[in-house]
């Protein structure tokens, strides 16, 4: 059985080229509580680009890839990556290129799963399963078999060559992920963080891993990610970063979306409004927060921070602020790969 996966998935992998992959993916950044999930589901239901669930591992990757690299010509053109005359910032695109096929080609994959999880959840048979899927109705939540707002795949000759990751831990890896993918596009999902802490204070609301956390934990959280995400707009760039505010999404969803397509280069889908029907992860920001928070040095950081950012919008790459990213990835780099 692990054979035959195998094969099939290589035949699939290496079966892929610039026709059915673009090398282009979604990067949504910014604070967890910030409506991360449901911008990622939205822009899901595009017919060109793919939901991913947390990925963790491709941002973790970028930092072993330098050792990699280092390993790969460490004998000149006696090695292997040596022999091939390439600098690490090629072998970072060629490697992305890889990953991009490989996420695209799993597709299949995924939805026999989500079939297997309907199935054993239902207990209804494979045409019964076949047909909720023909209808859209088959969802990736085998706890929400029906849930027809959130799709991997509404029709099924949509072609998916693009995909977008929400993994909230992307922030920390802009610089290294913009490496791996060149043609990426990052969006920072900007929420108040007053708002955001109120959902961090009761955030086992949320499900079974969400574990609440003390005022001064809420809006350091909400600081750690931002700050990140802010260094990333400076070094990158308004052509590679978009910053949309959560407040204009719950708003305004169309036009937010609207602005979103444009700036990737896709047509606007009307099908990215249905995650916005029901929420999702959903912890609650009726919380009281108590006056003397104004006294909590992490909230006035937020608290600086937001206006700070809500007065800069994204302009062109800052040089200085692009080697700074660097060398904080090249120094964690060698230190995680010292371990």
């Amino acid at each position: 059985m692990t054979s035959r996966r195998f094969a099939c998935l290589s035949t699939l992998v290496f079966a892929s080229n610039s026709m059915n992959a673009e090398n282009k993916p979604i990067f949504i950044i910014g604070s967890g509580r910030s409506g991360t999930s449901v911008l990622t589901w939205s822009l899901g239901q595009h017919p060109n680009v793919l939901p991913l669930p947390e990925t963790h591992w491709i941002a973790r990757l970028t930092v072993q890839m330098k050792q990699l690299y280092k390993f790969g010509t460490v004998h000149g053109r006696f090695s292997h990556l040596g022999a091939l005359d390439w600098n690490e910032e090629e072998f970072y695109a060629e490697f992305g290129q890889f990953i991009d096929q490989f996420v695209i080609a799993t597709l299949e994959p995924r939805l026999r799963f989500i079939r297997k999880m309907a199935a054993a959840k239902t207990g209804l048979s494979t045409p019964e399963i076949d047909s909720l899927e023909a209808k859209g109705k088959l969802s990736p939540d085998p706890k929400l078999v029906t849930a027809k707002n959130y799709q991997v795949v509404r029709l099924k000759n949509d072609p998916k060559k693009r995909w977008v990751d929400g993994t909230p831990e992307n922030t920390f890896y802009m610089y290294s992920l913009s490496r791996l993918f060149p043609g990426a596009k990052f969006i920072h999902l900007l929420r108040n963080p007053d708002a955001v802490a109120k959902s961090y204070i009761r955030f086992s609301n949320a499900g079974a891993a969400g574990v609440d956390h003390s005022i001064a934990e809420a809006y350091g959280q909400w600081v750690r990610y931002t700050e990140y995400a802010f260094k990333g707009e400076r070094a990158l760039g308004k052509g590679r970063v978009m910053r949309i505010q959560y407040e204009e999404f719950v708003k305004s969803p169309e036009p937010s979306l609207r602005k979103c397509f444009e700036f990737l280069g896709e047509e606007y889908s009307p099908d990215s409004l249905l995650p916005w029907r029901e929420r999702i992860n959903s912890s609650g920001t009726e919380t009281h927060i108590e006056p003397e928070v104004a006294q909590v040095p992490e909230a006035v950081l937020a608290g600086d921070l937001y206006r700070l950012l809500l007065d800069t919008p994204v302009s062109e790459p800052d040089v200085d602020v692009l080697r700074q990213l660097e060398e904080h990835f090249v120094n964690y780099a060698d230190a995680i790969n010292r371990q």
